[in-house]
């Protein structure tokens, strides 16, 4: 079965940047851990990123451009070897929105 047949939501290529910051589940970030991404893919479940930072939690708080900040699960990691520096591939699923 391809990836494609087992995702829920259909996801679509995206190449924004967007500020990200590692999440321990209680305490909000502060406005100088969050950090850019650039994400791949992104659809009503989830979304993929790359950064050149391994994120240091299993959740995240993700700031979608003006719209909505939602906390995401990570469910994979993988370093991308075929980059030039060292980037991390990210796959996160939202959990819910914040505020």
């Amino acid at each position: 079965m391809s990836l494609v047949e087992r995702r829920r939501n259909a996801r679509q290529k995206c190449f924004n940047r967007e500020l990200i910051a590692d999440y321990d589940g209680t305490a909000s970030p502060a406005r100088s851990d969050f950090y850019w991404v650039t994400l791949q893919n992104i659809s009503a479940a989830g979304i993929t990123f790359l950064s050149s930072r391994k994120p240091a939690k299993n959740k995240l708080v993700v700031v979608l451009g003006n719209g909505p900040i939602c906390v995401a699960r990570i469910v994979r990691t993988r370093c991308k070897a075929e980059a030039p520096e060292s980037l991390f591939e990210v796959g996160c699923e939202f959990e819910r929105r914040l505020g």
